[in-house]
């Protein structure tokens, strides 16, 4: 369910231990098969995912950590999924799968990231690196096709309401753009499920090719990471990207984070990428 959580004063939950999944050599690993298989053409885009696993001191309430993750990034989505009394899937999300009122639709692209800095003069020197990339630039222009081609399929008209603005978060930046549309008639999420997700964000190009090949080289079964949350009724429906989520099994939190590799990326970056994604949830996490 989704649900408002409750309200805490505790901001720092403690753990005896992480561990990475993939380490970091097979991550590399990982990272230079993909890019073989983009030089061949095999693919062009392929999201590998991380898990990043805490022991934790104690069992702590799912929508206490929530609360706490809220104060980290107020303007994402935030959702959790509550399994039992310490079992969860939580997380927060800053992408919009789409979102539907009656027959208008809006969705939208992100991709592409640079962290967040608090020195004067660097965050501003890190945005316009991030949209000078060509190999950022080139990441997000995949993802905005794909999705531009499926609001085309389902929409009497589209238009882009933005191309490639900053979506500044408090560790990360992104570039995003939105597309928006009035639907032909008689779609709705049974149309239009199979047909945005996954998207190319957190996939890849061309998509059997690139699910294929994570699943040969993931060593953990992704779950619901990456699926479809939201809601929907006769009038409308909002569903977010489950990205930047956990799993909390008692005194277990696995996070799941992802990073897209295209010509171009190299391991170690990609790596830094994911840690940068993961410091919402490290900056309410402290080692014993």
């Amino acid at each position: 369910k989704l649900a408002k959580p409750k309200s805490t004063s505790r901001s720092i939950y403690r753990y005896l231990k992480r561990t990475h999944l993939p380490g970091y050599a097979d991550w590399g690993t990982a990272v230079e098969k993909t890019l073989k298989q983009i030089s061949a053409k095999v693919l062009q885009k392929v999201v590998l995912a991380r898990a990043a696993e805490f022991e934790l001191e104690q069992a702590y309430d799912p929508f206490e950590l929530l609360g706490a993750l809220r104060m980290q990034a107020p303007h994402a989505y935030h959702f959790c999924f509550q399994l039992g009394r310490q079992q969860a899937f939580l997380g927060i999300t800053p992408e919009c799968l789409y979102s539907r009122s009656s027959r208008w639709i809006q969705t939208e692209a992100v991709a592409s990231t640079r962290p967040r800095s608090q020195i004067p003069g660097e965050d501003e020197r890190l945005a316009a690196e991030l949209m000078k990339s060509a190999k950022e630039i080139r990441e997000h222009q995949m993802v905005l096709e794909r999705m531009e081609q499926v609001m085309q399929k389902f929409c009497m008209q589209t238009s882009r309401s933005s191309f490639q603005e900053l979506l500044k978060l408090r560790h990360v930046q992104h570039l995003r753009s939105r597309i928006e549309g009035q639907l032909k008639p008689e779609v709705y999420e049974s149309t239009l499920f199979p047909a945005f997700h996954p998207t190319p964000a957190v996939c890849g190009t061309p998509d059997a090719e690139a699910r294929s090949l994570i699943e040969e080289l993931e060593p953990f079964d992704r779950g619901w990471y990456a699926g479809p949350v939201g809601w929907v009724n006769r009038k409308g429906a909002e569903f977010a990207v489950a990205i930047r989520s956990g799993l909390l099994l008692e005194k277990k939190l696995k996070i799941f984070t992802g990073a897209g590799i295209v010509q171009g990326s190299e391991s170690e970056s990609e790596w830094n990428e994911i840690e940068d994604k993961l410091r919402s949830w490290e900056s309410i996490l402290e080692s014993v």
